[in-house]
């Protein structure tokens, strides 16, 4: 049986500190930008936990879908917010202070915590396993953000989604509340920060998954 207390990160009461700390410096340092936010009135009386999927088009994403949820009433009272990101190697390619960062133990210490690497799930078992850790999280009562295309979109048209998410949903019991992000392909930091140029998120309606077989493997 599935032992949740098992696969829950170690520091993870120090991540929560950090978010808060982030939360309020952020709401300062963020405070020229602009984001217009569609949709609240479907999830602004959500109670619970949630996986939160979003697009993936910039780096400044994980930043707007934060500011979207602070508005929406979603993110202030379910810190630590919990990333699904990729393995450390996925990043080796990306530069020097990418690859030191992205997957390594301050990425961890963030709350970003990566899929078991491909090229390592040899058995069903880690197939099936592959997102043990985001699932005890979401068990805890941790809510977790995952970007379902898997990696950013190079063209600014939608990828093809993983099966993540789907298999955090019906297996954590947790419904999946959708964001569309739009604008931030291309957006620079100084664009975004001083609110030059306008993104919009727009809330969907949260999605309830039954499970509806035993196992399923990860793609």
């Amino acid at each position: 049986m599935f032992n949740p207390g098992k696969c829950l990160p170690s520091l993870i009461g120090t991540t929560k500190i950090l978010h808060i700390a982030i939360y309020h410096f952020g709401k300062l340092f963020l405070a020229r930008t602009h984001v217009e936010v569609h949709g609240k009135q479907l999830v602004e009386n959500f109670q619970g936990n949630a996986i939160f999927a979003a697009n993936h088009a910039s780096e400044l994403d994980p930043f707007v879908a934060c500011l979207a949820l602070d508005q929406a009433g979603l993110l202030r009272t379910r810190l630590p917010l919990i990333f699904l990101s990729r393995e450390k190697a996925f990043y080796n390619d990306m530069g020097f202070v990418k690859s030191t960062l992205y997957g390594g133990f301050l990425f961890r210490l963030l709350g970003a915590h990566p899929v078991t690497p491909k090229n390592e799930r040899t058995s069903e078992a880690t197939r099936r396993n592959t997102l043990e850790t985001h699932l005890a999280l979401l068990k805890a009562g941790y809510p977790v953000m995952i970007f379902p295309e898997g990696t950013r979109t190079m063209t600014g048209s939608l990828l093809p989604a993983k099966m993540g998410v789907a298999i955090l949903s019906e297996e954590s019991g947790c419904p999946i509340i959708p964001l569309a992000i739009d604008g931030t392909f291309k957006l620079s930091f100084g664009d975004f920060w001083h609110g030059r140029k306008k993104v919009r998120v727009v809330f969907g309606t949260p999605l309830v998954l039954h499970r509806h077989r035993s196992t399923i493997a990860v793609a």
